[in-house]
């Protein structure tokens, strides 16, 4: 049992860590107390988890669920808008976009 709470405990650390790095520039980041205190009261309000349907979905059902895509931190703005190298170029040729793997795209950030 006191695995089980140690593996939850560095989840949430872990959690916390990351909310830090990707905190836009110039908010203030709450403390590790506060953060463990917010997921507990999510964990604890007892917010349903959706159940899923039965029976065959609804054709429109498709068209609103939407592709997981993987999360990147955007780059702190004294990087992208400090004019060194950071701007779009128009390329020939379609290579694949960096964001989403399936896609090609025409510009690249030179």
């Amino acid at each position: 049992m006191r695995i089980f709470f140690f593996l939850f405990d560095l989840s949430v650390v872990n959690g916390w860590l990351l909310y830090r790095r990707c905190l836009a520039a110039g908010q203030k980041p709450m403390n590790l107390l506060q953060f463990k205190t917010d997921v507990a009261r999510v964990l604890l309000s007892g917010a349903s988890l959706a159940t899923p349907k039965r029976g065959r979905p609804l054709s429109d059902a498709d068209a609103n669920s939407q592709k997981k895509r993987n999360y990147t931190c955007r780059p702190p703005d004294s990087t992208r808008l400090d004019g060194q190298g950071h701007f779009p170029a128009w390329i020939e040729s379609k290579k694949r976009c960096r964001v989403c793997v399936q896609a090609h795209s025409k510009v690249k950030c030179v």
